[in-house]
């Protein structure tokens, strides 16, 4: 069964809404292995709950439940992207616009909630919030790409 979906605001929320899924466990997985210092959870965590606490229980819930909401609404974003400039070369586009959400999370978002531990100066957490960025914006141009209606040109 396929799907296909019109709006392209439920079609951006969905990519979003998976790709930062798959990056939110992605990145908790390696903050637990100890891969990275720090994930976009717990980032999200002081975005929401203004603290840092444990990420257990009914906090790490509630922070993934946050964190997919800001995917799907940066999903939403993509989609208007890729109906204003076409969807050629997508999957370039999707991991541009991955790293632009890396660039502003690394640069703006971060060091203003997390200010003790700034991840720019950890090459290692640096270099797995890029590549799990960027398999974000990859998997969210997937999903769209999928499961967006497109339209027969003539």
């Amino acid at each position: 069964m396929e799907i296909r979906i019109r709006d392209t605001i439920v079609a951006g929320a969905l990519g979003g809404l998976l790709g930062s899924m798959v990056e939110g466990v992605l990145h908790y997985l390696s903050f637990v292995t100890g891969l990275s210092k720090s994930s976009t959870l717990h980032i999200t965590q002081r975005v929401i709950m203004h603290q840092a606490l444990p990420l257990t229980g009914l906090t790490l819930v509630a922070t993934f439940i946050g964190f997919v909401g800001f995917g799907a609404l940066f999903g939403v974003v993509l989609a208007y992207i890729f109906q204003r400039a076409g969807t050629d070369y997508a999957y370039i586009k999707g991991a541009g616009f991955g790293l632009l959400t890396y660039f502003v999370l690394n640069n703006f978002i971060a060091p203003l909630v997390q200010p003790d531990l700034d991840i720019r100066e950890d090459a290692q957490t640096n270099l797995v919030f890029f590549a799990l960025h960027v398999i974000y914006g990859l998997v969210t141009a997937h999903v769209i790409l999928r499961v967006s209606h497109r339209e027969a040109r003539g």
